[in-house]
This record gives C-alpha cells, structure tokens and sequence, in this order.
C-alpha cells in the first residue's frame, strides 16, 4: 500500500482519522502518545501519522506482543491468506509461546469479509466481539 490518500477506501480514511481522534482525545490512557502525535501531527504527512495511530490502538487494543504485526500491517487477504499458510511458529526460547502472526491474519480476514478497514483501532469492537 502506498502514502497516497487515493489509494484508500473512505472508510480506511475515516477509520484512519478515528484513530487520530482517539491519539488526541482529552481522556487518552496514554498522554506521552498524545503529545507524541501531536509532534508529529505538527511535522509530518497525516497519513504517516494516522496509520502509526492505528498500529498504537491496535497494538494496545489487541494485546499484540512487540514481534507481533497487527492487522493494520498485514492489510490485504493474500498477506494474510500467506500467513497463515505458513502456519503458527513457536519461539525458540522453549516457552511454547506463538510468534506468528496467525492471529491478526485471522481477524483481519474476518475484518475485510465485514467490510472493516484494517486501519480501524479496534478490531474486536467494529467486529462486535467486545463491549
């Protein structure tokens, strides 16, 4: 996907600009993250800046782990769709632990078949899944 607003649907804008909302509301849980933006805001493209918003909430609202990419990152059904091919990998520590992307492959599917934007900042929520 490029840095042109073209190339998105109006509801990846609209789900962008959501999460720049939620990055700049008065009552962010994360005030570092909203002078952050607003930095940023002040000094780079606003699509730079939205989809790093939507990658924070995502990220927070999905309990990604940090070697975890959220749907906003795998974007299309054919990343995902190759993702899951591959199949979940264990950490090589001995914990057992998932370290593939299975799962944010698994919810952006289920986004797109629900016409969701990937970019939305709360996955679980558009999906009804969480109140």
């Amino acid at each position: 996907m490029t840095n042109d607003e073209d190339d998105f649907t109006e509801a990846d804008l609209a789900a962008l600009q959501l999460a720049v909302d939620l990055s700049m509301a008065d009552d962010s849980p994360d005030p570092g993250h909203t002078e952050q933006v607003r930095s940023f805001l002040a000094k780079r493209p606003w699509l730079e800046v939205s989809k790093f918003c939507a990658y924070h909430w995502q990220m927070r609202h999905l309990g990604c782990r940090p070697y975890h990419s959220p749907p906003c990152w795998i974007v299309t059904e054919e990343e995902a769709d190759a993702i899951l091919k591959e199949g979940p990998r264990a950490a090589h520590d001995g914990s057992g632990r998932d370290i593939s992307n299975c799962a944010s492959a698994w919810i952006l599917k289920r986004m797109l078949r629900a016409g969701i934007s990937p970019f939305h900042p709360d996955p679980l929520r558009a999906l009804g899944e969480k109140p």
